[in-house]
């Protein structure tokens, strides 16, 4: 089974925001810790990862597209804060459109405090 994290590029067009916890309007170029620990236990269990930090690439919607259209994970997880929340709601929204069959799973803090948001 293939699992892609995806870190959604800033799709709003406004101030990008810090992933890792969300408490500020910047992008960090480092990866995302807590998504990577997850993505390197289950590649360990024999998964196969892909690791996605489209925010920091500064990919646009069309890059990110081009990506999904070609990408044929079984899950696709994204990292969401709740300076975040909105533009990852965009960004699903998007992605179902173009990967009818992918589960979409939801981590960090925004989805654990606000659930129903993200349902």
């Amino acid at each position: 089974m293939k699992i892609t994290f995806i870190e959604p590029p800033n799709l709003s067009g406004k101030e990008s925001f810090e992933r890792v916890f969300g408490c500020n309007l910047t992008i960090y170029p480092f990866p995302n810790i807590f998504t990577l620990i997850v993505a390197a236990l289950l590649k360990k269990e024999g998964y196969i990862v892909n690791y996605i930090d489209a925010a920091n690439m500064y990919w646009k919607e069309k890059k990110i597209n081009e990506f999904l259209l070609k990408d044929e994970s079984s899950i696709i997880s994204i990292h969401s804060t709740n300076l975040s929340k909105t533009n990852d709601l965009v960004f699903v929204d998007m992605a179902r459109k173009l990967k009818k069959h992918t589960y979409i799973v939801f981590t960090g803090p925004a989805p654990t405090i606000n659930p129903e948001d993200f349902i």
